[in-house]
């Protein structure tokens, strides 16, 4: 229990660090790992906007050096936390990316002591979030950290962070999924690792894909997330879709 106060803690004031150092920022773009995400070359990302990057974006240095990431968010345990090659290789291309851009990361508190216990030089950069079971969204504050837990790291992070923060919340790279689909949904291809990797993810987890349907999965976050938006332009805040997507919630905002 005290461990877990002191990652709270900790956690509150790295969160009241972002909160003072963003407060004069209108703008944020987020950015997921669609087909769409390979289109952001050709969108000037503003100097003085907030950057949010997610996931697998995190293994391409021309991408990274374009979007100049202020925030880091991940949080799948299979992907992310696992044993598998490719979760290793991401969290190499985490420690990188901390490091080399100097962003904050942030990610599930029940796996923060395992990642500050590995990389204890990145302490400072690093904040906990409770995802916590709940009807409504929860937009996270210094004193309030917490998230409703959802399947995506769109809903679970994304969206609440950016529209904690800025007044309007710009998405590019969130394009859902295609009709007859045969997994989650196609990925950008600068922002994706190689197949080979893939294959070791689907090794060390076989019950993962095996068990997984992936159309009520699309389904829940496409509600999922049509919720969290309208939820924050109910507290004021404007959000946009700035690539296509099949997603209903975002191409009506595009």
């Amino acid at each position: 229990n005290n461990i877990r106060h002191t990652i709270t803690d900790h956690s509150c004031e790295k969160y009241l660090d972002l909160e003072r150092s963003f407060e004069d920022t209108d703008v944020s773009y987020v950015f997921g790992t669609g087909p769409s995400l390979d289109d952001v070359f050709n969108i000037e990302i503003p100097s003085d906007s907030l950057s949010i990057i997610c996931n697998s974006i995190v293994k391409d240095k021309e991408l990274l050096d374009h979007l100049q990431p202020d925030i880091l968010v991940f949080a799948d345990p299979v992907f992310h936390f696992g044993p598998s090659r490719y979760a290793d290789k991401f969290r190499e291309d985490v420690v990188q990316t901390l490091q080399e851009y100097d962003c904050t990361a942030l990610m599930p508190e029940r796996y923060y002591t395992l990642l500050v216990g590995n990389y204890p030089e990145l302490t400072e950069q690093i904040i906990g979030v409770e995802s916590v079971g709940t009807d409504g969204f929860i937009l996270p504050t210094h004193e309030r950290l917490e998230v409703r837990g959802t399947g995506n790291i769109m809903t679970l992070f994304m969206i609440p962070v950016a529209a904690s923060l800025t007044e309007e919340v710009r998405i590019i790279g969130a394009d859902g999924r295609k009709e007859n689909e045969s997994y989650f949904w196609e990925h950008s291809d600068t922002g994706q690792y190689d197949d080979e990797l893939m294959d070791t993810v689907a090794e060390a987890h076989p019950a993962f894909f095996r068990d997984r349907i992936y159309e009520d999965y699309y389904n829940e976050h496409v509600e999922t997330l049509t919720d969290i938006i309208e939820y924050s332009e109910s507290q004021g805040v404007d959000v946009h879709s700035m690539t296509n997507s099949y997603i209903p919630c975002l191409s009506e905002r595009r």
